[in-house]
């Protein structure tokens, strides 16, 4: 069998952090010199599944070989289920699904599925649909030119008309494609808000920081400001949605306040605004889920933003 055909799928953790974990090939499995680095992955210690397909080798080597990264002298992986498997000639595999998690109804929504080439052949005839929990339809669109092991981006745009909580998905359509279990993507919940509602996204959600709500300790405090380039309009703020990565147990029920209010500081470098000078917008208990999500917090109170910078 070709060294070519096959990929290795494999559920890794790392003992520590900043570890890499390369992987090759080898034509004679006592001398490193033959080692041919292929692909490699960056394990945190989480347990993830990792696929690493060989299809980019070209030489003749027959041993999988796997090996740490050369910044220490060893690293400590945790390794299970590990499988090799032939990379068929035509799997498409929709592997992720993005877009606006807080739609309203009536405006229309671009959300972006991942389609990721496993097989041999470049695809360039096939379709990518998005779906809800219901297995509704919601929008389809054709699929772009796919390379062997490449990734492309396909836009599918949808327009809601129900509003409150919901879950989607994206799912690739390929005429004889021969793995069917990969075809989905995970699911992306969302909420769907009423019409005429437009949500304002400041940040990418790319820092890992503990901030603005710290649950390490038995209490926190945080004070920022929102400037009115980042917010771009007007009106009432009704709701706020916060993004977490939480590799602990779900926080359920904690106590939650923010307050809201405006000022002409273009920094709290002098001291924070004290809370009596702001307006208490809500007041009560907050579910925080493990893992990556899309917090929605509707305010008890509305704030009537009308300029200036909210803090």
């Amino acid at each position: 069998i070709p060294v070519n055909t096959v990929r290795m799928k494999l559920w890794v953790k790392a003992g520590g952090t900043g570890y890499t974990m390369n992987f090759g090939v080898m034509s004679d499995p006592l001398n490193p010199a033959t080692y041919t680095q292929v692909s490699t992955i960056a394990p945190t210690n989480v347990w993830v599944e990792y696929v690493v397909p060989f299809n980019a080798y070209t030489g003749t080597g027959t041993y999988l070989a796997i090996k740490h990264d050369t910044a220490g002298t060893g690293r400590t992986f945790y390794i299970d289920d590990v499988i090799i498997e032939l990379i068929a000639a035509d799997d498409l595999a929709c592997t992720g699904l993005t877009g606006n998690v807080t739609p309203s109804v009536g405006n229309a929504s671009t959300y972006t599925a991942s389609i990721f080439n496993w097989g041999t052949n470049t695809q360039n005839t096939y379709t990518v649909k998005l779906f809800n929990s219901a297995n509704v339809e919601l929008a389809t669109a054709p699929g772009v030119a796919s390379a062997p092991g490449s990734t492309v981006q396909v836009p599918l745009v949808w327009t809601p008309t129900v509003e409150g909580p919901a879950t989607i998905y994206a799912k690739v359509f390929l005429t004889g494609d021969q793995n069917a279990p990969n075809d989905q993507s995970p699911n992306l919940n969302i909420t769907v808000m009423p019409a005429g509602m437009v949500v304002v996204t400041v940040g990418d959600g790319s820092q890992t920081m503990r901030m603005p709500l710290d649950f390490f300790y038995r209490n926190s405090l945080y004070e920022t400001l929102y400037f009115p380039t980042e917010l771009g309009m007007l009106g009432n703020i009704t709701a706020i949605t916060l993004y977490n990565q939480f590799v602990t147990t779900t926080l359920t029920n904690m106590p939650t306040k923010i307050w809201m209010g405006t000022t002409q500081l273009e920094d709290l470098s002098a001291g924070w605004i004290p809370s009596s000078q702001l307006n208490l917008v809500y007041d009560g208990t907050v579910n925080y889920p493990a893992g990556e999500n899309s917090i929605i917090i509707p305010l008890q109170n509305l704030f009537n933003y009308s300029g200036g910078n909210l803090v």
